[in-house]
């Protein structure tokens, strides 16, 4: 039981010897192939004589004739007092062994043929092996090699030590696993262990980031500044931001492991209640209701908005034909012209007829307002156009997000051979975390397409990290692109308002003359983690703080303005490709078609 047991110990320990010491697996590879030499070209194990036969067993009808023989040491194949002697049969190589009294009654000559220098090749071959390596790795160095980490892949390893980021650690640990044979494990730990530093250093850099948020939002509350719950709401966005990166560190591809899904009813709140819609038209219906229901409540219930609707004429022309006009002018001059001309009919209308309002003039106005151009909203009858805009905007979110979320670690692309730590986003209907967005519709452009608001939110499970609600830009070049190229703005335009930083609003010429150069990020981003180390190091506020009385002191000089340029130059810088590419497919006349994909 104890042979056993040391014989294992022995067999556990040289199988670590194996994987751990590179010195001692070129041992084992050498000691291999020295010892299928012997096997192939060494002294034979038998000498077997043809004229020399005995049967055994002796007295048995069954017996089988047998060759004596002299089984040779390998160590001393021409010395007969290291053989034994023994009966052979050829068929099936089975030796049977003389006891020493049987010996001793045998006469038979000790012949060994062969070379005599083969015969004794246990004695030179492992140090010839040994010797023919050595003498190959002086006389040609590039080209014989046992060793695992060549001199390329330790050059590959020291130019990603210089770059030090995570494209260029994982570069190196794919080359390593195409290694067919004998792959540098050396280097793909020491390349593991970079890549994860990596990591610890861009989730420092969002506690940071978190940390100072955190007391910037409890300034602006005490001070009863309006932005102060946005503030405080973006923690949220830093924690899902940890998540991914805590999840692309332990997964093996580039893929943002965040779903993506954008919901595909269309929401309005009508009399402070949430409704879900399948259609953009039910929405407008609920609006136009809600809007008749205020009207009765709050300016008169003797005539309703409908009713004025249907006795509507100008110049001969009835509500239901102006609104055709209207959509085939396609202008928003006229429109709003049209509107006020409406709201000055149902004024001299209900004076007219002595119909007092419950409120002032202004709220019937602005009811009156809506009321039109809702009507109009429903006149354009573009439920299939909407349902175009859902799709052209859902499919380019994954894209978008991966983008906007690698801005946030722009070392990645600081070089040439970098590209963003995220890379687009797989469909995952079991996802952990899932980002969401609803629109709620709030016009409509002339071609069909709705000109929307959303609330973008991210839940865990059934928890919900974050939300936010935005809007994006308004597009004065709308009607000159096409209908794909605008639901590609508004995605664009609604999520990067959405995680766009709150603490620095700055114009884009304020981000474009604030955010660093490539030559002034490197520093910049280096002192950032250094605070953010000295954060984690310290466990205490005081490096927080002081980089919050910078940013109060100096908004545009400050550390954290100007990191927060950078990522709303990127955010900004996305938008305007968007944009750019909308305007060379209208430049070829395709801003004319119903869809450019």
């Amino acid at each position: 039981m104890i042979g056993k047991i040391i014989i294992i110990t022995a067999l556990l320990l040289l199988l670590v010897l194996f994987y751990k010491f590179k010195g001692f697996r070129r041992f084992c590879y050498l000691s291999l192939i020295a010892t299928i030499i012997g096997v192939l070209f060494g002294p034979p194990t038998y000498v077997v004589m043809d004229d020399y036969t005995a049967r055994y067993p002796a007295n048995d009808k069954n017996s089988l004739l047998y060759h004596f023989s002299w089984r040779l040491n390998p160590l001393s194949p021409n010395s007969p007092k290291h053989t034994k002697l023994g009966l052979y049969h050829p068929e099936t190589k089975k030796f049977l062994r003389l006891s020493a009294e049987h010996s001793a009654q045998v006469s038979l000559p000790f012949v060994v043929p062969g070379n005599t220098l083969l015969l004794h090749m246990w004695w030179w071959i492992f140090p010839a092996v040994f010797l023919t390596y050595w003498a190959s790795r002086k006389l040609f160095p590039s080209r014989i090699r046992l060793n695992n980490n060549t001199p390329s892949m330790k050059q590959a390893f020291i130019n990603a030590q210089q770059i030090d980021t995570v494209a260029a650690y994982e570069r190196i640990l794919q080359q390593c696993q195409q290694k067919r044979w004998w792959k540098p494990r050396r280097i793909i730990r020491q390349a593991q262990l970079a890549r994860d530093l990596v990591f610890e250093r861009y989730k420092n850099r969002i506690g940071l980031l978190q940390k100072v948020n955190s007391l910037a939002a409890n300034h602006a509350k005490q001070h009863n500044q309006q932005n102060a719950k946005d503030i405080a709401r973006y923690n949220g966005f830093f924690d899902v931001l940890r998540y991914a990166l805590i999840q692309r560190q332990l997964q093996s591809n580039s893929h943002l492991p965040i779903d993506v899904r954008l919901n595909k009813d269309w929401f309005v709140w009508t009399n402070n209640t949430l409704t879900a819609t399948p259609k953009i038209s039910d929405t407008e219906r609920l609006t136009l209701n809600s809007l008749q229901a205020t009207w009765h409540a709050n300016v008169t219930d003797q005539i309703s908005l409908d009713a004025l609707r249907d006795n509507y004429v100008v110049n001969g022309r009835s509500f239901s034909t102006l609104v055709k006009e209207l959509i085939k002018a396609a202008s928003s001059e006229r429109v709003n012209d049209s509107a006020r001309d409406f709201t000055t009919y149902v004024q001299h209308y209900l004076v007219s007829n002595n119909i007092s309002a419950k409120t002032t003039a202004d709220v019937g106005n602005s009811l009156v307002t809506q009321y039109f151009i809702f009507q109009l909203f429903a006149a354009l009858n573009a439920d299939s156009k909407a349902a175009s805009y859902q799709r052209v905007f859902e499919e380019h979110l994954p894209d978008m997000l991966a983008q906007i979320f690698s801005l946030f670690f722009p070392d990645e692309t600081l070089h040439s051979t970098g590209k963003p730590l995220f890379s687009k986003p797989q469909r995952d209907s079991d996802a952990a975390c899932v980002l969401n967005i609803d629109l709620f519709p709030t016009s409509r452009r002339f071609n069909g397409t709705p000109s929307v608001k959303g609330v973008v939110y991210v839940n865990f499970y059934d928890e919900t990290l974050w939300s936010k609600e935005a809007t994006p830009a308004a597009n004065d070049n709308a009607a000159k692109i096409s209908q794909d190229a605008i639901a590609r703005l508004d995605a664009t335009g609604l999520v990067g308002a959405a995680i766009m930083p709150p603490l620095t609003k700055l114009k884009p010429s304020q981000q474009k003359a604030i955010a660093a150069t490539p030559s002034r990020l490197e520093p910049l981003l280096k002192e950032l983690d250094d605070a953010a180390k000295e954060l984690v190091r310290s466990h205490t506020e005081d490096i927080a703080l002081e980089l919050l009385a910078e940013l109060l002191d100096d908004k545009e000089n400050s550390l954290i303005t100007q990191f927060d340029a950078v990522v709303q130059s990127g955010i900004e810088e996305n938008y305007a490709l968007v944009l750019q590419a909308a305007a060379e497919l209208a430049g070829f006349g395709l801003g004319m078609l119903g869809g450019d994909d």
